[in-house]
């Protein structure tokens, strides 16, 4: 799962999703998505906006914050974020 760019938003999915879920394709969201990262929106913010703020890793640094998603990701799906 790649990240497509802007143009076509049906293509591909968000920047952020990609970014988290480290270019794999995954079912784990809700409950397994960082509850640190859900107020903000993350996934409408678009790619310049990503990139002015040098935020592109906050999003990877969220799984830090919440340990416990990656054990229980790894757990039962076989499947931890990088860097966790």
């Amino acid at each position: 799962m790649q990240y497509l760019g802007e143009a076509n938003p049906l293509a591909g999915p968000p920047l952020a999703w990609v970014i988290l879920w480290n270019g794999v394709y995954s079912n784990l969201c809700g409950a397994y998505t960082p509850a640190s990262i859900k107020p903000r929106g993350y996934v409408v913010w678009d790619e310049r906006r990503w990139t002015e703020l040098g935020s592109k890793d906050l999003v990877q640094q969220q799984w830090k914050t919440e340990p416990e998603l990656a054990d229980d990701s790894e757990e039962r799906y076989n499947w931890r974020p990088p860097g966790c």
